[in-house]
């Protein structure tokens, strides 16, 4: 399935979150975008977080402090969200990911370090 991408603007996260519900940021992301989701995409579903194959259709990309960061929002997507965590968990050191909403309230990190 061909995945879309979008540019957005840091100020656009609230509307983002209130649209999709959720996401996931990955920040400081040096992949091309189309890239990252098809690596996302292809490890969440041997990862069994993904769920019945559906897979990421749309990613934005924003700048915030000189970083570029994808945004891939819940959308149309089923998660083992237990799975997810783990992964976060896992990953940080080299995904920095984080949730949409947290995110927004300021946490940069799973760990919840703030701004």
């Amino acid at each position: 399935m061909a995945v879309t991408v979008s540019e957005i603007t840091v100020d656009d996260l609230p509307g983002m979150a209130r649209q999709y519900g959720e996401g996931l940021i990955i920040q400081d992301c040096d992949m091309n975008p189309y890239e990252a989701a098809n690596v996302v995409n292809e490890t969440f579903i041997h990862g069994g977080i993904l769920l019945e194959r559906k897979e990421f259709q749309k990613v934005m990309v924003f700048q915030n402090d000189n970083w570029t960061n994808l945004l891939f929002p819940f959308f149309q997507v089923k998660l083992d969200t237990g799975k997810l965590v783990a992964w976060q968990f896992f990953t940080y050191q080299t995904c920095h990911s984080v949730f949409l909403t947290d995110y927004i309230r300021g946490k940069r990190s799973i760990l919840g370090e703030k701004w």
